[in-house]
């Protein structure tokens, strides 16, 4: 589900005057609503953010001793699409993705709409990301990036197109 919102954005910026020509009154740029994309909801019945337990290693510096203990680790995430995927030329960048906790929605925001005569899209992948300590995963196991959304973003459905 696409979330929109109305914002105001300058349509016609004042002009700039350059000498030699005499300066003319300012005036109020002129402003207009415009609908905009802000977030991509995701609903899921299975979770598409998982965390598993996974060692992490701490030092003491002043003695040098190690030591292991069991924490939080992310191994299944959603994030903006790596650039060799189709669509990267005219994506919306993600700037934030708010989760639940048993990882079943989540609420992807958006940055702002690439200018020009281009479609926007959005593009999120669905991450697995590899254990760094080598201790979980297989050996030779790489991070994968799969589609999980690809949507072209034109104007709201209720907006007229003349």
């Amino acid at each position: 589900m696409l979330l929109w919102e109305q914002q105001t954005v300058v349509v016609d910026p004042p002009p700039v005057h350059f000498p030699p020509f005499p300066p003319k009154p300012p005036h109020p740029p002129t402003t207009a609503l415009r609908t905009v994309p802000v977030a991509v909801i995701i609903d899921s019945p299975e979770p598409v953010w998982r965390t598993r337990e996974a060692p992490l290693a701490h030092t003491d510096a002043s003695t040098g001793l190690s030591w292991w203990t069991m924490g939080e680790q992310d191994w299944l995430t959603v994030g903006q699409a790596p650039m060799g995927m189709p669509g990267e030329t005219n994506r919306v960048p993600l700037t934030r993705v708010i989760r639940n906790n048993a990882g079943t929605r989540l609420a992807c925001l958006l940055g702002g709409l690439p200018r020009g005569p281009v479609t926007p899209e959005v593009h999120l992948a669905l991450d697995r990301v590899v254990d760094p300590s080598g201790l979980l995963d297989a050996p030779g196991l790489t991070a994968t990036h799969d589609t999980l959304v690809q949507l072209q973003v034109g104007r709201p459905p209720w907006e007229e197109t003349s």
